[in-house]
């Protein structure tokens, strides 16, 4: 369908990793806000997101508790 310029979501990383070649193949957009996956963004050149990834995120919330002695 020549009308579809882009797809907004999935919001996991499961449901985005399995219509990404989907996508890719019709070379459609697909802008997820949240999947966090590592291996989400890179997965193709039609695919967005603007979650940042566990790994990431992980490092964050590890420091900021052993700066501020939370927990």
């Amino acid at each position: 369908d020549d009308s579809i310029i882009a797809v907004f979501g999935p919001f996991s990383s499961t449901c985005g990793m399995s219509i990404i070649p989907t996508m890719e193949k019709a070379k459609i957009p697909l802008i997820s806000p949240t999947p966090s996956s590592s291996q989400y963004a890179p997965s193709g050149e039609y695919v967005f997101t603007g979650a940042t990834t566990q790994e990431l995120a992980q490092g964050k919330y590890a420091d900021f508790i052993y700066n501020y002695q939370i927990g």
